[in-house]
């Protein structure tokens, strides 16, 4: 028997030519409503994402993860919203378990059990001493009331790093989860050098909401 979709939760997706990870991971999502961004791919990232159900919203020009998250954010009426990444990274069999979590919590972040660069290392070593173990991992779980408190997802692409230092900052109630991740083929930010560069450049962005007491 087809389980029903549960009407109180969206899954939310950016996704830039993931055309063959979204073959494998939305077949595991077809019980919950989804949503891709397609961020001006020249693949068929939109036609497989209609193919299995999911909604998608189409970027004209590549504006990226964190932009595409809040236009995304902009228009959910769901009143639980999970993020994850399309690259098939994250295990659709976690979301139970931060779904379970959220019931006495109002953000539930990811936490990975080896975090592969030394930029992230270090960031979320800052990170973890506000709570938050995993700056940079993209399966998160929270209430809509959360992103409508803050008032915006994110101002910047920082790959999810400022909401969650806002969300901490701004007192709401939170949980880190560790994970199941399938390590990525091509990371999303580029080889070892070229991501330390980004992630160091990006952390700009949100250092003083870091150090933030």
């Amino acid at each position: 028997m087809k389980k029903r979709k549960s009407k109180s939760i969206r899954i939310i997706m950016p996704a830039k030519n993931e055309e063959n990870n979204l073959k494998i991971l939305l077949p595991k999502l077809i019980n919950y409503n989804v949503t891709i961004i397609d961020d001006a791919s020249t693949d068929n990232t939109s036609k497989i994402a209609k193919k299995y159900g999911a909604e998608v919203v189409k970027n004209k020009k590549s504006i990226g993860p964190s932009m595409s998250i809040e236009k995304a954010l902009k228009n959910i009426k769901e009143e639980i919203i999970v993020l994850m990444d399309s690259d098939n990274e994250h295990n659709p069999k976690d979301i139970p378990k931060f779904l379970k979590y959220l019931e006495n919590n109002d953000v539930v972040f990811g936490k990975r059990k080896t975090i592969p660069r030394i930029s992230e290392k270090i960031l979320s070593w800052f990170s973890s001493k506000k709570g938050v173990q995993d700056l940079f991992c993209g399966f998160v779980a929270f209430k809509k009331s959360v992103y409508e408190r803050i008032g915006y997802f994110e101002k910047e692409n920082t790959y999810g790093a400022e909401f969650k230092l806002n969300c901490v900052n701004n007192g709401f109630k939170t949980k880190n989860v560790m994970i199941k991740s399938i390590r990525r083929n091509n990371p999303r930010l580029g080889n070892s050098i070229k991501a330390n560069f980004k992630i160091f450049r990006t952390s700009k962005k949100f250092w003083k909401k870091l150090l933030l007491k």
